[in-house]
C-alpha cells in the first residue's frame, strides 16, 4: 500500500524537479537581463543613496546631531 504511494511521490518529484530546470535555464537569461538593465538605469541613483546612508551611519557613530545632519544635506542640494 504505502510502496504505491512512495513511488507515486518519487515520480511526481522528479517530473517537477525536470520542469524546475526547464524554467530555470529559460528564466536565467531574462533576470540577468533585467539585472543589467537596472544597473544601467539605476546605478548612478542607488551609488548617490549608498553613499548618503554609509555617511548617516558614520554620523551615528560619531553622535552628529540631527539638525547638524540637516543642515549639510541642505548645504549640499544648492
Amino acid at each position: 500500500m504505502f510502496t504505491g504511494i512512495v513511488k507515486s511521490f518519487e515520480n511526481d518529484y522528479q517530473a517537477r524537479k525536470g520542469k524546475l530546470e526547464i524554467l530555470k535555464e529559460i528564466m536565467s537569461p531574462i533576470i540577468q537581463r533585467a539585472i543589467e538593465e537596472f544597473k544601467r538605469n539605476y546605478e548612478p541613483y542607488y551609488s548617490k543613496s549608498h553613499r548618503r546612508v554609509q555617511l548617516v551611519n558614520l554620523w551615528d557613530k560619531c553622535l552628529i546631531h540631527q539638525y547638524e545632519r540637516d543642515e549639510f544635506f541642505e548645504f549640499t542640494k544648492n
